[in-house]
């Protein structure tokens, strides 16, 4: 992990555990090889460091959470930006997808907890916390 240049903020592997996943306060997620160590793509376009990053479920796509107050969904085969989550007044803190990777849920700062839909970007619905968010968990049970 040697080429970050600033603090990691999280890690995650890939459900098939092959690849592993790396956010940073450098603005950068970057994409790992577990089998050789070799990092294999750069997820850059955010404009402030990274909180959190998180695989679909199929592995196919990323989502990262930044200071920037945006979550970004992106291509894993081709490092590309799919779609900018934009809607939260402050930090946004984690992001993950829904079991069908259909819907991206955001935590922010701000204390509110967005549902989005990854196809188009668009806000589905905003959950008010009232105070500060810094992590949030979720569990969807199919049916």
């Amino acid at each position: 992990f040697d080429a970050h240049q600033d603090m990691i903020t999280t890690v995650e592997f890939s459900l098939c555990g092959t690849q592993l996943l790396s956010a940073s306060c450098d603005h950068t997620a970057r994409l790992w090889q577990c089998a050789t160590g070799q990092e294999s793509m750069v997820f850059e376009g955010h404009l402030g460091g990274l909180l959190s990053a998180a695989f679909s479920p199929d592995g196919a796509r990323i989502v990262t959470a930044s200071y920037d107050l945006t979550a970004k969904v992106w291509c894993v085969e081709t490092g590309d930006c799919i779609v900018t989550l934009t809607g939260h007044d402050l930090a946004v803190c984690s992001a993950m997808f829904s079991q069908d990777g259909a819907e991206v849920f955001t935590a922010s700062q701000d204390g509110m907890a967005k549902l989005w839909a990854v196809s188009s970007g668009t806000c589905l619905g905003t959950f008010e916390y009232g105070s500060l968010i810094d992590t949030w968990a979720m569990t969807i049970f199919p049916g």
